[in-house]
Order: C-alpha cells, then sequence, then structure tokens
C-alpha cells in the first residue's frame, strides 16, 4: 500500500527527522514550487515511516495531511525485476573455432599407462607437452602454468585438486613427472 502525504506549507522541499518509538525517521517532502503555489508531497511504501509521520505532532497539527492511499506498492530494486534461476544462466564452455575437444585436450603418451578418453569439455590454454618415458617408467609431462595441470587431473581423472602442490603429488601418483612453468 502506498499513501501519499502533502505539507500545508507554501514550501520547494521540507526534510525533517522524526522521533518514533526511539527511532530517528527522516522524510523529505518534495515537488513544491512556491511560485506556481504547488505544495512538497511525500509518497512512501514503508509502513514504519507512515506509522512515525501519522504519530508525529505535524500530523496532528494538520499541517501535514494524507492527500490519497494507493492500494500497489511501488517497485522497489531487485523485487520488481523476476529472479532467473542461477542454473538457467550458466552456459558451458565451447570449444575454440576450428578445433574439437579432441584436438585440444592434453595427450598422454606412453608404455606403461592407456592413453586417456578425449574429454567433451576444451582447455583454455594450450596443451601440454609430454616427453618419452625415462629410465623409471614415468612419463613427463611440460604444463604452460598450475591452472593447466590442475585443469588436466580434473579433466582426465576426475580429481579436484586446489594448489601446484596437490597437483604435482597426484600426477606423479598417476606415473607422470610434471614439469611446470611459471608466469
Amino acid at each position: 500500500m502506498i499513501k501519499e502525504y502533502q505539507l500545508q506549507k507554501l514550501q520547494n522541499s521540507y526534510e525533517v527527522t522524526l522521533h518514533y518509538k526511539g527511532v530517528k525517521v527522516r522524510v523529505a517532502f518534495v515537488g513544491g514550487n512556491v511560485y506556481n503555489g504547488t505544495k512538497p508531497k511525500l509518497r512512501t511504501d514503508n509502513p514504519f515511516k507512515m506509522k512515525a509521520l501519522e504519530a508525529s505532532e505535524l500530523f496532528k497539527n494538520k499541517e501535514v495531511v494524507l492527500l490519497r492511499v494507493i492500494g500497489a506498492s511501488l517497485p522497489t530494486g531487485k523485487a520488481a525485476v523476476p529472479a532467473k534461476d542461477r542454473a538457467s544462466r550458466i552456459k558451458p564452455m565451447e570449444a575454440p573455432a576450428g578445433k574439437t575437444a579432441a584436438q585440444t585436450s592434453p595427450k598422454v603418451e606412453g608404455t606403461a599407462a592407456a592413453a586417456p578418453e578425449p574429454v567433451a569439455e576444451a582447455p583454455a590454454t594450450e596443451p601440454a607437452t609430454e616427453t618419452a618415458p625415462k629410465g623409471d617408467g614415468m612419463k613427463t609431462m611440460e604444463f604452460q602454468n598450475p591452472a593447466e595441470a590442475i585443469l588436466y587431473i580434473a579433466q582426465t581423472w576426475q580429481i579436484q585438486v586446489q594448489t601446484e602442490a596437490e597437483a604435482r603429488q597426484t600426477l606423479k601418483e598417476h606415473g607422470i613427472n610434471p614439469k611446470i612453468k611459471r608466469g
């Protein structure tokens, strides 16, 4: 519910702080015009402000009068805009133009382990390079940054790691000697 009040003095604007139930309530009457004879008005949908104004001396002394009551409420901020479901705003990543997911995912080759299946999602960086296995049977993979290594682990083994140290440990457990560039 919206209520519209009018100040009975001829002024351009009028602002007053009312004390109601231990709280200071600021009300501002605006839109007046001394030259045209228009009195300032206040329109609000705040029930506390309405109660404070109607309990004030201004209202009791008829310096402020209630002009009209409107049934609907004012549209305010986020409540007036229909909220979209968060899931409907999230869009999956697409492969870069001209490349398929199989072309952009890192490849691991070697005798100790089978090659991983191509992943449907494409990483945002260039694929990691890999060198032949050393005498200890571990493959060496080179990553451009820690994020690329973390992404490779998540796509290949569905394991969530958050730091470079965790990524190195997980890669070593899977028979890969990582070389991660920094910067």
